[in-house]
């Protein structure tokens, strides 16, 4: 009873709540009649929110923190049945998805384990495919679970930073994650967002914000919770002018920065952009490079959010798609700007601000074009073919106009090809482009361990390829940036932490550090007497390990491990395992 008054009381809350200000989304009533349970037993604390802004992608579910622990029972929300269950060493760790009869998919992430059914299902397959890496898709009720029933415990495997339950609904027909807080999860919550950081965005030779065409952020201070930029005059602006605003949410008592729910703009009472956090769709995740100045992030300045759209910008979270989001500023005059951020709970906040539209601001200079470029559009890609490089740039693997660059200076001391300076790294790419160099001075027996390298902002060089097309290296990358050919001649590290002989640390038994210093790892295989061993792989830690309790009993074994990086070095070591630890 108390069940049902609650589960009432929250819908009644979340009408209430859309009713006020924020727009009932499609198949909201469907979302509401899913009945779903709840998949902890603990009261909710939230480590991450749907839509959240993250590398390369949008965060597509809610994070439960687990109070720093693992092991926390996990349960099914509703009936329904294992339709996949996928491990792997980073992304969602191990994972397993539920199918319920209603036209939804529920999924657990960064899970330790899972219910001993599952778990000897599993363990059969990876043992068959000698693989600890498996993507197993069931059988339409092969294994059935029950609302409430134990799947798995918590855990922090995979990319996970910190012990949590990543949770996702998603529809099941077109596999769309949709948040969670829809179908009537609640959390305490009467926190207003943040507005951090303003920024103003003048369009490149046609938009001037002070006295240049260059963006320009703004602090943003909060007194008796009023928002304001403290500025002493007008910030003056004129031209095709865009928006971008820093923000965080939080939840009471706690601590970890959230992500929003929905936002608005309007100047001088003309709404000109509107979005919100329903549902996402996993082939547009990289637009999140798009949505956000990818500049600014580049360049440590924060994660500000687009309050208009590149013409590259496919997402479907904005209100009206038609419309780009800028405002044209050519009159001179006060304009009136007001932004209104909010969370799924209804907590509101805003920033009202004037900016000055002065024409003379027309005559500021404009930034100085590269003396050599190539002007691509989205929709158009490029190939260049040189004697010693190659590079091709897929159709549609930038957002909006760019004056392409490319160039080349003297091969670096222990390198084997001249250093390519491709593009702008401050510039994000949707699709991978290939670049292919010709090697200078590398003899035959070293081809194999040659590999093409980018340097990260500290100069430290990270591996990209080593695919030979004849006399080319070749590589496909998601960024520009510089680029030259190194070799790997060294093998990778394999360092005992414990041993089940002897045991130096806590937790499992069996635990192995594998390191790389350029290539990175490729694979690895363990016999134990000379039968392929199951050993679980923590890529975060460069951690392999095992519980051991998959050897044979009562006996003595040797358990060999091999391990190869990308270039094909490879380090192999033996370990006794004495009969009375496994």
């Amino acid at each position: 009873m108390i069940r049902k008054i609650l589960k009432s009381t929250i819908y009644s809350f979340l009408l209430i709540s859309f009713a006020n200000g924020q727009n009932v989304p499609e198949n909201y009533k469907a979302y509401q009649q899913a009945g779903f349970g709840n998949p902890l037993d603990t009261p909710f604390v939230l480590a991450g929110t749907f839509g959240e802004i993250r590398n390369d992608h949008f965060h597509t579910g809610i994070d439960f923190s687990t109070g720093n622990e693992e092991g926390k029972p996990v349960y099914a929300i509703a009936d329904g049945y294992v339709s996949r269950i996928k491990i792997s060493a980073t992304g969602f760790g191990k994972a397993i998805y539920i199918t319920h009869p209603n036209g939804f998919v529920s999924v657990y992430a960064h899970l330790k384990n899972y219910a001993d059914p599952i778990e000897k299902y599993i363990k059969k397959i990876q043992y068959k495919k000698e693989s600890f890496e498996v993507d197993e898709t069931l059988e339409v009720n092969k294994i059935k679970v029950k609302k409430g029933s134990v799947i798995a415990m918590s855990g922090n495997s995979g990319s996970s930073t910190a012990p949590h339950l990543h949770f996702e609904i998603r529809d099941e027909r077109t596999e769309e994650p949709i948040n969670p807080f829809l179908f009537g999860y609640s959390v305490a919550d009467n926190v207003k967002p943040e507005i951090k950081a303003v920024r103003f965005f003048p369009v490149p030779g046609q938009g001037v914000v002070v006295d240049s065409d260059r963006p320009r952020s703004y602090d943003v201070v909060q007194s008796n919770g009023v928002f304001s930029i403290p500025v002493r005059d007008y910030i003056q602006v004129f031209g095709k002018i865009g928006f971008e605003f820093s923000l965080n949410d939080f939840q009471n008592n706690n601590t970890s920065p959230l992500g929003i729910y929905s936002i608005q703009l309007t100047v001088d009472t003309q709404q000109i952009f509107s979005m919100k956090y329903d549902r996402l769709n996993f082939s547009d995740s990289r637009y999140v490079n798009a949505h956000i100045d990818y500049e600014a992030t580049y360049d440590d300045e924060g994660i500000f959010e687009r309050c208009f759209r590149l013409t590259g910008d496919k997402l479907k979270l904005y209100g009206d798609t038609s419309s780009y989001g800028y405002f044209e500023f050519l009159e001179d005059g006060v304009h009136d700007v007001n932004f209104t951020v909010k969370d799924f709970w209804g907590n509101t906040s805003v920033l009202n601000f004037q900016l000055l539209s002065y024409s003379s601001l027309s005559n500021a200079s404009y930034m100085e074009q590269p003396a050599d470029y190539f002007a691509m559009i989205p929709e158009k890609g490029l190939a260049i073919h040189k004697s010693d490089v190659e590079i091709v740039i897929p159709a549609n693997s930038i957002y909006e106009v760019l004056l392409f660059t490319n160039s080349q200076s003297s091969r670096k001391a222990g390198y084997f090809s001249p250093t390519f300076e491709i593009g702008n790294p401050r510039v994000p790419l949707h699709l991978p482009i290939t670049v292919s160099i010709k090697p200078q001075n590398l003899s035959d027996d070293m081809k194999p361990k040659a590999v093409i390298v980018s340097f990260d902002k500290k100069g430290k060089p990270v591996y990209e390829g080593n695919d030979w097309n004849n006399e080319f290296l070749s590589a496909k990358t998601k960024h520009f940036g510089t680029f030259t050919v190194a070799v790997d001649t060294i093998a990778p590290v394999i360092s005992i932490i414990s041993s089940p002989k002897d045991k130096k640390s806590d937790g499992p038994a069996l635990q192995i550090k594998v390191t790389d210093n350029l290539s990175g790892i490729r694979s690895y295989r363990a016999q134990l007497e000379g039968k392929w061993f199951l050993l679980e792989y923590d890529g975060k830690n460069n951690l392999l390990y095992s519980d051991m309790k998959d050897a044979s009993k009562g006996k003595d074994g040797i358990l060999e491990v091999v391990v190869l990086d990308m270039a094909g070095n490879k380090t192999t070591t033996t370990i006794n395992i004495p009969a009375e630890s496994n």
